[in-house]
């Protein structure tokens, strides 16, 4: 994808984009088929860090400080955990009718 000089006029030609677009639509194609898997693995990868973050306020698991004695430790340390356990585990209902 080089940008060219014309000779004649002595514009700058922008590259020819079909290339790209086909490149595109393939990459598009096979991520489709996948895209349930790649959401699944994605929440649970989340999840299971923003529970790691708030098990780290709350408990001084991974080497962090407890943070009980802080209100806005507390409270972010709860907050982190229960969402993230809610992210990473229950899931979602099938969405096929």
């Amino acid at each position: 994808m080089w940008w060219r000089l014309s000779e004649l006029s002595g514009r700058v030609i922008p590259p020819d984009l079909g290339h790209c677009h086909r490149i595109r639509k393939r990459r598009e194609k096979i991520l489709s088929r996948y895209a349930d898997h790649f959401y699944a693995v994605l929440r649970i990868v989340v999840g299971f860090l923003f529970a790691c973050h708030g098990a780290q306020k709350l408990f001084g698991v991974l080497g962090g400080p407890r943070e009980l004695s802080d209100p806005e430790g507390l409270s972010a340390g709860i907050i982190e955990f229960v969402a993230g356990s809610l992210i990473a585990g229950p899931g979602e209902r099938d969405r096929t009718p």
